[in-house]
């Protein structure tokens, strides 16, 4: 979810989950999974239809880890922290209020960061050209500087 600020500012919310699950042997398993929220201040540069955007963030991390074996208590541990999100990509308009959107993220989390691409479909529910004709990326007129 992205939040305008201004026409070249906006605050951007992103929570992804995933789930990894390894048979390493009969009846030995084990997995982790993670929550990453990823809060982030976004550069937007472009017209309304088209525009590109760069930026990053402080967010936090839930891990979740399991190893079950035959014939043993399953062990479980949890561990939080911060997670540093940054990430770049584009939006372009299909219509005025159907959007898509590309972007390269990087989440540094321990050592290693985490990477990947994202493709989504948005929709705007308010915004265009105000009324003085300014490409304002705001959800209503107040944002507009004027022509």
């Amino acid at each position: 979810m992205t939040l305008p600020l201004s026409s070249r500012w906006a605050v951007d919310l992103d929570v992804q989950h995933s789930r990894t699950t390894y048979d390493v042997r009969a009846g030995q398993t084990f997995g982790t999974r993670r929550t990453l929220v990823s809060p982030a201040i976004l550069y937007r540069r472009g017209s309304d239809r088209v525009y590109r955007f760069a930026g990053g963030g402080f967010g936090g991390r839930l891990d979740q880890m399991y190893d079950r074996r035959p014939g043993q208590p399953e062990f479980r541990r949890s561990e939080n922290g911060t997670a540093i999100p940054m990430r770049t990509g584009f939006v372009g308009g299909l219509t005025k209020h159907l959007l898509v959107r590309a972007d390269l993220y990087v989440v540094v989390v321990h050592v290693a960061p985490d990477a990947g691409v994202k493709l989504g479909i948005g929709y705007r529910f308010r915004g265009g050209k105000c009324k003085t004709g300014c490409h304002a990326h705001t959800t209503d007129i107040s944002g507009c500087r004027g022509g």
